[in-house]
């Protein structure tokens, strides 16, 4: 207990020390970097209570399926984890309320429809994991006024279960060769990319600098490798769709764009900024790029709860 406590204050302070530097560069987005670095904090957290009691995922199956494309999560009943599901939310919920707080008749909304059975957790994080649109709306018409907060909170919810799954699971899976633009553990496509500092020899995943490029996954934490020069979201791997935006000055974050599927992703060199919280903490950091890209018709790859605030 006394390693997790020591453990979790180091993550904190980790949190912490990102946000003031986020703020430094851009103390204009502090109303949207500190309710989301709260949260943020919270859940890593909870992600190390809950990995300890959580039912395990059967493994037979998974290397066959990874090999196939299949992501590990792909199909299973979320059943098993009803109970770290319903313990999660209720962490969850003071933070919520207190980072956003004109949300709070919806949060009360929803975790009492959990709580008096009306809607089922792991239902409806299954829902949301497989984009199912059906299932999630039949849930939300259970929940009157708060259809708009329901994806925001499921969200939170399962992210911090996946994530405590990814952790039980990392050294027990080889996914060194996956090469999807998809996450192989939930099948997210991913919210932020990374140039990792140059380590070994040049390859297909390395171009320019020689740095590896990776993809990370906000919804699970997975990160896996990626060639540099194709888009995650299509596929396609030619270079006059493939444009990038990023403020003057700025040699370190922008976000690139592909013409030919019309979306957008985040990105950060670590060759050049060193992140030492979360690549979730340093995307809400990003959230102006976010904003630019949107404008420019360009749509993310993938929904966070942070990337829409301006739909807000």
């Amino acid at each position: 207990m006394m390693h997790l406590e020591s453990s979790s204050a180091k993550v904190e302070q980790q949190f912490y020390q990102a946000v003031e530097r986020s703020l430094e560069k851009r103390p204009a987005l502090e109303t949207v970097i500190k309710p989301f670095a709260a949260v943020l904090v919270k859940r890593a957290s909870i992600v190390a209570e809950i990995s300890a009691f959580m039912q395990p995922m059967d493994m037979d199956r998974t290397a066959d399926r990874l090999a196939s494309g299949v992501p590990m999560v792909t199909d299973i009943s979320l059943a098993d984890w009803k109970m770290a599901l319903e313990k999660t939310l209720a962490n969850l919920m003071p933070v919520l309320n207190r980072s956003f707080p004109n949300l709070k008749a919806d949060f009360s909304a929803i975790e009492a429809a959990i709580k008096n059975g009306e809607s089922d957790l792991s239902i409806l994080a299954k829902a949301y994991l497989e984009g199912n649109c059906r299932v999630f709306q039949s849930s939300v018409q259970n929940i009157v006024g708060a259809a708009g907060a329901l994806g925001f909170v499921v969200n939170w919810t399962l992210s911090a279960v996946l994530n405590a799954a990814r952790i039980q699971w990392e050294n027990a899976v080889d996914l060194s060769s996956w090469s999807k633009g998809y996450c192989p553990v939930c099948g997210s496509l991913p919210a932020i990319s990374y140039l990792s500092k140059p380590n070994g020899p040049t390859s297909e995943f390395l171009r320019g600098g020689g740095g590896q490029k990776f993809l990370h996954c906000a919804l699970c934490g997975q990160n896996w490798r990626f060639k540099r020069n194709r888009c995650p979201a299509c596929d396609t791997d030619d270079k006059d769709n493939r444009i990038y935006y990023r403020e003057v000055g700025e040699t370190s974050e922008r976000f690139d764009a592909c013409r030919h599927c019309g979306h957008y992703l985040l990105g950060i060199d670590l060759r050049e900024n060193n992140v030492s919280a979360s690549l979730d903490m340093a995307a809400v950091g990003m959230v102006h790029l976010d904003i630019l890209a949107r404008g420019k018709g360009f749509s993310p790859m993938t929904w966070t709860p942070w990337n829409r605030i301006d739909e807000g």
